[in-house]
């Protein structure tokens, strides 16, 4: 079969029949989702109200009309071609992605499950059902449920064959169960497939509203309670309450129903339809868990900025009275023991960058397996005799693009929590192995990441495990489960902040009293550019000094300028200071002798990144370092376009000596 070429403008009259009256038309009408009937021509031939406030059209605006206007030419053709197989039977149901094109020309990705009904009379012909929903379905978007499945159910044995077989298509292709409660006889009825939906047979829950409201949540069965005993007819509800499945999962549930009253006494009854919100409720929480987590990641990120500009005073200061005393001096030790304390503080600013995804790091290609083979004789030492190690590295692993120094800081931050969560002894786990993550619907911990290739990195233990609670708090910094005094609360939101900024995902699972597992997704790479650290990384035998050149200080904070401005001439260099970018660009302009200039990269008016691009138009060969307490977008653009070295706070004298020396000598 291939897809139509003649004009559909005018639908032969065959194509476009009544609307069905009926138990099947009433649950039709007012679904909680879009539904429509294609003809086997592409016609729409009925559609019903959510469908219709969904493309802003009313029923005689479509109905009749093709239903190539009002879809993506791309996808109608390709879906078209695959409805050919419902046609002659061999599929019974198909699920596919199509954008619908609004009254308003926009057009809206959709999800489409397809079924074939079976013709309802002599001479008609068999067509498709169509249940529609956003490919991300909003909450709450759902119309309201009317009394369609008290009166399905109750007409249902009256009806021709096709008639209840066109009613449970609808059922089957909608995924929903309809419902009738009868409070006075504690009665309910299920219409659908209840297991599917629920994981419970018919049989499991049999005909007791008592026994189905055992299955509810603890929680939320007071609002099923109330409803039963403040019911009005006529009144409509819309619930969201969660269910526990046999197999231990929580399922969330979204109830549309409304009171109905039935008979000459007017008794009340509750009828309803129930569809799974699981997936709905996960993303949601998903999104919610980024926008916190992100929020807190400025958060961090402002308050190490400061910090570190309290770090730099703290440090350049105390390096300058340590240059004062001999070793064999007593005071000596003391300031030692404040250089060791300003390092200390100056790590715990380097987590919470971490976490905040604002800390520069030195990215290359990484053999994840050679890492964990070199940590394992320092993991083993770190876990102590008690617990053991069994690690798992899969064959042909693959690298990821990332700083190893960063690696194995979230590898030993897992294994220390995992060592604390084992106080009497048990089995750490550490496994790496590749996966493929598929394009089709992600699961919840994936939801983000982009399908293509992943190396999954799990350390898994035996300990004492994490209360569900919990989930929601453990990557939050300073949120911890050990007691005062034996955790900072930034170990788990290093690991979120550094996994992260990698393009990664980290997920935990866990049972009280049976352990935990923390999964790491990394990109996979196949090639990748090795960092090029910037400054020395080990300490200078003789410290270098300057030769009298001119260097440009451009530093808003003037507790840090005043500092290193003193540090800078004491090593010898002539010393120019500017507070911000206009300041200091009417001084370069004034002294074309500045052989290198140091600026922040967080000032008021002018950012500088911003002024070195015009210090370069300024003075082209003046040699150019930026320097902060965290890490910006901007500043990652600049260093990598043009090669400017970036010096993260505090900077020690060592650090600042050693590179303006390398700088100034290869001009």
């Amino acid at each position: 079969m291939t897809a139509p070429t003649k004009d559909w403008s005018t639908p032969p009259p065959s194509t476009v029949s009544r609307r069905e009256d009926g138990a099947a038309a009433l649950l039709f009408e007012h679904a909680p989702t879009g539904l429509a009937r294609i003809s086997r021509e592409g016609h729409w031939v009925t559609v019903n109200q959510w469908l219709c406030r969904f493309l802003g059209y009313s029923a005689r605006e479509l109905e009749g009309k093709r239903w190539s206007s009002h879809s993506h030419p791309d996808d109608f053709a390709a879906n078209w071609l695959a409805c050919s197989d419902l046609f002659e039977g061999k599929l019974g149901c198909i699920t596919v992605e199509h954008r619908l094109r609004r009254s308003d020309d926009l057009m809206i990705a959709t999800t489409l499950q397809i079924t074939t009904l079976p013709a309802s009379g002599e001479g008609e012909r068999p067509s498709l059902l169509l249940s529609v929903q956003p490919a991300l379905p909003a909450l709450g978007a759902a119309p309201a449920c009317s009394s369609a499945g008290r009166l399905a159910k109750r007409q249902l044995r009256d009806q021709p064959l096709p008639w209840k077989e066109h009613y449970e298509s609808i059922l089957l292709a909608t995924g929903q169960v309809v419902y009738e409660v009868d409070p006075a006889r504690d009665a309910v009825a299920f219409t659908g497939d209840l297991q599917n939906l629920t994981g419970y047979s018919p049989a499991q829950i049999g005909e007791s509203w008592s026994a189905w409201l055992e299955k509810i949540h603890p929680d939320d069965r007071p609002l099923l309670q109330q409803l039963g005993s403040a019911a009005t007819p006529g009144e409509s509800y819309h619930l969201e309450y969660r269910l526990m499945a046999p197999d231990g999962r929580v399922v969330s549930l979204r109830d549309d129903g409304s009171i109905v009253t039935v008979g000459a006494k007017g008794r009340s009854r509750r009828v309803g339809v129930l569809v799974d919100i699981s997936e709905q409720r996960g993303l949601a929480m998903q999104l919610h868990h980024a926008q916190k987590m992100e929020v807190f990641g400025r958060l961090a990120g402002g308050i190490a900025h400061d910090f570190n500009n309290l770090l730099t005073v703290f440090s350049g200061y105390t390096e300058l009275l340590i240059s004062e005393f001999s070793e064999a001096d007593p005071h000596r030790e003391y300031l030692d023991e404040m250089r060791r304390a300003t390092e200390r503080a100056a790590a715990l600013t380097s987590q919470l960058l971490a976490f905040g995804r604002l800390q520069r790091s030195a990215p290359r290609e990484v053999d994840l397996g050679e890492l964990l083979m070199e940590l394992q004789k320092m993991l083993r030492r770190l876990i102590g005799e008690d617990v053991e190690l069994v690690m798992r590295i899969g064959d042909d692993l693959g690298s990821v693009y990332a700083d190893p120094r960063q690696l194995e800081t979230v590898l030993i931050n897992l294994v220390v929590n995992a060592r604390d969560a084992m106080p009497h002894g048990g089995r750490l786990s550490i496994e790496a192995v590749n996966t493929v993550l598929r394009a089709e619907r992600p699961r919840s911990n994936t939801v983000g990441l982009k399908p293509g290739a992943y190396v999954v990195l799990c350390v898994s233990d035996t300990g004492i495990g994490i209360d569900a609670k919990l989930f929601g708090h453990i990557f939050e910094p300073f949120f911890t489960t050990k007691p005062p005094g034996e955790g900072t609360g930034l170990g788990l939101s290093t690991c979120y902040g550094i996994v992260e900024q990698c393009g990664g995902r980290m997920t935990v699972e866990s049972t009280p009293g049976k352990g935990s597992a923390f999964r790491i997704y990394l990109p996979r790479s196949k090639s990748g550019s090795p960092g090029r650290p910037v400054g020395p990384s080990k300490r200078p035998a003789r410290l270098p000094r300057g030769n009298g050149e001119t260097i440009l200080l451009v530093e808003d904070d003037l507790a840090v300028q005043k500092i290193y401005g003193t540090i800078l001439r004491r090593l010898g260099y002539t010393v120019i200071c500017g507070s911000n970018g206009d300041e200091a660009l009417r001084i370069a302009g004034q002294h074309p002798e500045i052989r290198l200039v140091i600026t922040d990269v967080v000032m008021p008016l002018m950012s500088g990144t911003d002024l070195a691009e015009e210090l370069r138009h300024l003075l082209p060969k003046t040699k150019i370092v930026l320097t902060s307490g965290y890490a910006p977008e901007s500043v990652e653009s600049a260093v990598s376009s043009r090669q400017t070295p970036f010096l993260p706070k505090p900077l020690t004298r060592d650090i600042l000596a050693s590179t303006l020396r390398d700088l100034l000598e290869n001009q």
